[in-house]
């Protein structure tokens, strides 16, 4: 399992908490980037959300396919 940082992963599996883990709450102002680059150069990375829920007023997720 991998908790969200500032900082690259290099995986071809796993699962990706935010910073409570699995069983406790991020803390608030929390802003980070993770990069995720696959085990094979020239693979894809693939991710599968089984729940993810944010507040509407500040919470957001932006994921990019490379650099942009």
């Amino acid at each position: 399992c991998y908790l969200m940082s500032n900082g690259t992963i290099t995986a071809c599996g796993g699962t990706l908490y935010d910073t409570g883990g699995p069983n406790n709450n991020y803390l608030n102002n929390e802003n980070y980037t993770l990069t995720i680059v696959p085990a094979t150069p020239g693979a894809s990375v693939q991710l599968a959300f089984s729940s993810f829920a944010v507040e509407t007023c500040c919470d957001y997720l932006q994921i990019y396919d490379g650099a942009n």
